[in-house]
């Protein structure tokens, strides 16, 4: 090898570079990653993501089953509102056939209000709606569907009976019920 001087000092030359050894490029320190590293990191990386893959198709499963209770809910509470209509039907037909033949006594005045009022109360009770005027009921005592409805038609056909039982001049004095309004 040449001797270096002070011109080629530290110059690449090509005499210098038969004597250069080169080294690894400056990085983290720590050793550097080989293949089968890599191919272990991507393997965690890949377990990983079917984990959570999997936890989302629980919850997805989790998700459905709440949806097919809820929809199963829904199609019981349809048939719940059948049940409540079949009762109701079912009611106004035995309020219908108890109440027909019987003759309502038409309040006149003062001279027959006690005979009309016994009248009415006795209708009441046919129809088990004799609370309504009893204890003055303006509201259903429950909040039970089927027992609020009922109670409803009760209330309906109690005051119908009343209104036609009542004199001409008198019913005209009155003003109209609900369900001729909204009819």
């Amino acid at each position: 090898m040449p001797p270096r001087t002070r011109a080629t000092m530290g110059m690449d030359t090509p005499a210098s570079n038969d004597e250069y050894e080169p080294t690894t490029t400056p990085g983290p320190p720590g050793p550097t990653p080989t293949t089968d590293t890599l191919i272990q990191i991507m393997m965690e990386y890949m377990r990983r993501q079917g984990e959570q893959i999997a936890r989302q198709d629980e919850q997805i499963a989790r998700q459905d089953e709440q949806m097919k209770t809820l929809m199963e809910k829904l199609s019981l509470s349809s048939t719940a509102g059948d049940s409540i209509k079949n009762e109701i039907d079912e009611f106004c037909k035995d309020a219908r056939a108890k109440l027909e033949g019987r003759h309502a006594v038409v309040l006149t005045g003062s001279n027959n209000y006690l005979e009309w009022k016994s009248s009415i109360l006795a209708d009441a009770h046919l129809i088990q709606a004799k609370d309504v005027l009893t204890k003055e009921e303006t509201v259903p005592p429950t909040t039970v569907p089927l027992d609020m409805e009922l109670w409803n038609k009760k209330n309906e056909l109690l005051y119908t009976r009343i209104f036609q039982s009542l004199n001409a001049t008198r019913n005209a004095s009155l003003p109209p019920r609900r369900s001729e309004i909204y009819a």
